[in-house]
C-alpha cells in the first residue's frame, strides 16, 4: 500500500473515531403515560432515557393550561441518572403537557421535546405526538474535527509528494 493510501485511510480512520462521541444523546426509551394517552388517573410522569443525564439542564415539566404543576431534574434515587419523575398533584385532570430536555454527561448535548396526554377526559383534538429537537454541541465539535483532519491528511499528502533530497 503507498504512502499516499496509507495516509488516506488514517485520515479517514481519524474522522470516524473522533465523530463517535459527538452522536451521542440522551433519548428517552421509556415515557409513560405514553404521549396522546388518555388515563383515569395519574400518580407520576416518569421518563428514562438511553445515557446518565447531567443534574444542570435536564428537566421534565408538566403543565396543565398553560402553568406548570411540576418540575424536576434526573431522579437521583437512580443510581444511573437515567431516568425523571415528576409527582402529579392530586386531583390533577385534563390534558397534560409533558416539556423535557435531556443532557447527555457523555458530551453535553441535549435533546429536547413535547408531547401530552389526557387524565380523565379526552386527547381528541390536542396537538398530543412526540415533538423532539436536539440541540448538539457536539455537531459543532465534528465540523471542527473533520476540518482538522483535512488539513492533516492534505498535509501528510503534501509531505509524501515531495521530492526527497536524494532525487533533486
Amino acid at each position: 500500500m503507498s504512502l499516499l493510501a496509507r495516509s488516506a485511510l488514517l485520515a479517514v480512520v481519524l474522522v470516524v473515531a473522533s465523530a463517535l462521541p459527538a452522536g451521542a444523546h440522551a433519548d428517552p426509551t421509556t415515557v409513560s403515560p405514553a404521549p396522546c394517552a388518555a388515563v383515569d388517573s395519574i400518580d407520576a410522569v416518569e421518563m428514562d432515557f438511553t445515557e446518565e443525564l447531567t443534574i444542570d439542564g435536564s428537566r421534565l415539566e408538566l403543565f396543565v393550561d398553560g402553568e406548570l404543576i411540576a418540575s424536576v431534574g434526573p431522579d437521583l434515587s437512580n443510581l444511573d441518572r437515567t431516568s425523571m419523575v415528576a409527582a402529579v398533584p392530586a386531583g390533577t385532570s385534563g390534558v397534560i403537557e409533558v416539556e423535557w430536555t435531556s443532557v447527555s454527561v457523555v458530551d453535553d448535548d441535549a435533546v429536547s421535546g413535547r408531547h401530552a396526554f389526557a387524565v380523565s377526559g379526552s386527547i381528541e383534538g390536542v396537538d398530543c405526538d412526540v415533538a423532539d429537537t436536539t440541540d448538539s454541541a457536539g455537531s459543532a465539535s465534528l465540523v471542527v474535527i473533520l476540518g482538522l483532519s483535512a488539513v492533516v491528511g492534505i498535509g501528510v499528502v503534501g509531505v509524501a509528494r515531495r521530492p526527497s533530497h536524494a532525487e533533486a
